[in-house]
């Protein structure tokens, strides 16, 4: 495995710290980077350095779509949250809705 192989494999591993460790902000230089490695010209891998890499690639992307889940997850759960500190809303017989603020103390938890 030549330089470039090892760097193009070095990025793939640093994407893969960054997600394992929330590190979101570090994303774009990575991948910038690791555009850069590819688009160099002097990126040519050997059949099994390509597979090799195209494996760890692919990890990398089951690890940021289950990442990307897991966000979607919080921003649903905080707009729960937040729906609950709005209020209780109820619906009438007649399917007119109705919302009534709650009066919650600072040490509530939703």
């Amino acid at each position: 495995m030549n330089d470039s192989h090892a760097a193009v494999a070095d990025r793939l591993a640093a994407i893969r710290r960054a997600t394992l460790g929330g590190d979101f902000a570090a994303m774009p230089v990575l991948g910038q980077e690791l555009e850069l490695l590819l688009a160099s010209g002097q990126f040519t891998p050997s059949r099994e350095v390509a597979l090799a890499l195209h494996r760890q690639a692919q990890e990398n992307a089951v690890l940021l779509r289950a990442t990307q889940r897991g966000l979607r997850a919080a921003q649903r759960r905080l707009a729960e949250i937040r729906g609950v500190a709005a209020g209780l809303t109820t619906y009438s017989a007649q399917g007119q809705r109705k919302t009534t603020a709650l009066r919650l103390g600072p040490d509530h938890r939703a």
